[in-house]
């Protein structure tokens, strides 16, 4: 259900920017006419368009979503205090949960609005560290840091 969900707001979402793009165009005068003149199939170039943005957003929160591990170790309420440090410096406040198992969301709302509300981070204890799943892009990132933070090598 999930997935179906960020399909769609990937869908709206992608669909206002193509209306917004369009429309710039034609404020700036860089195309003029109606939508007959505009395109090369006319009207029926905008089904075309919406099929292909369908398409991207079914396929999108499959490659953008995942989960990935990080190594920390020590005990969780040994760690713990250092991870909610080190997310409140990345602009995440806790929203539920413990050294067990919680979920972190974006303390800035314009930040939640640009990521259409898909900006929680949630931490799992596993064997060896946390697992954190949420947007790729933004646990790829998170992984780094908390590697470097908790690297114990010294």
């Amino acid at each position: 259900m999930k997935y179906l969900l960020r399909s769609i707001k990937y869908f709206i979402y992608l669909a206002i920017m193509l209306a917004i793009f369009i429309a710039a165009l034609l404020a700036l005068g860089f195309i003029e006419g109606p939508i007959d003149n505009i395109f090369k199939n006319g009207a029926d170039s905008i089904w075309q368009m919406a099929l292909i943005v369908a398409a991207f957003a079914a396929v999108y929160p499959m490659l953008g979503y995942g989960k990935r591990n990080v190594r920390i170790y020590g005990e969780p309420e040994q760690v713990w205090p250092e991870i909610v440090e080190f997310m409140n410096g990345r602009g995440y406040i806790l929203t539920e949960g413990d050294a067990q198992g919680a979920k972190f969301r974006l303390a800035s709302k314009l930040s939640r609005v640009m990521r259409m509300g898909e900006d929680t981070i949630t931490f799992t204890r596993n064997i060896g560290g946390y697992s954190l799943e949420g947007r790729t892009k933004e646990i790829v990132r998170l992984d780094t840091g908390l590697t470097q933070r908790f690297d114990r090598n010294d």
